[in-house]
């Protein structure tokens, strides 16, 4: 069997579109917890996390230990505790502990495999010259036309556009080029 490269995950994780699967705290974008574990188990199910002892510093602030293991790859990273605002927690409660880990696995799946690199490169969901994978006609249709705005307003009186509508389909049809 063939053994798997840094390359390789990382030529399959780097390119998956987030779109969705973000959301907004206090202006910083992250990878939703449920999705970024959900895309690993997807694409490598025998992927598993180690936590280290945490590291405690003399004011009290405390780092977090994180190392993703993929058959024969790994990566690891240390991730402060931090508050809302990314501001390091003194004595932090276990609340504190458990949010820091699951940023620091999101930030190993990233920063180690590729996974969501994007957010942390450009602040954007989808990567550099990846489309988005529109499936349904209608929305297509205005994702491929020169004047937007008129292909959105003809698809909404021809019934094609309605309340059913995936948001996030007509979103990236709307953003894309």
């Amino acid at each position: 069997m063939k053994e798997l490269t840094y390359k390789e995950v990382y030529d399959t994780l780097s390119v998956i579109d987030l779109t969705g699967k973000t959301e907004v705290k206090n202006g910083f974008t992250y990878l939703a917890n449920a999705h970024g574990i959900a895309i690993m188990n997807e694409h490598y199910p025998q992927w598993h996390v180690t936590w280290g002892m945490p590291k405690t510093f003399e004011d009290g602030t405390v780092e977090i230990y994180c190392k993703v293991t993929i058959d024969n790859l790994y990566k690891e990273v240390w991730y402060p505790v931090t508050n809302y605002a990314n501001k390091p927690i003194p004595n932090p409660s276990c609340f504190d502990m458990n949010s820091a880990k699951m940023r620091a696995l999101m930030k190993c799946f990233a920063l180690g495999f590729g996974l969501g690199i994007q957010i942390f490169k450009n602040g954007e969901t989808r990567p550099e010259g990846v489309e988005p994978e529109i499936k349904d006609k209608a929305i297509k249709k205005i994702a491929d036309s020169k004047d937007k705005a008129k292909a959105v307003e003809k698809a909404i009186k021809n019934g094609e556009v309605n309340d059913s509508t995936d948001e996030i389909e007509l979103g990236q049809a709307l953003q894309s080029s």
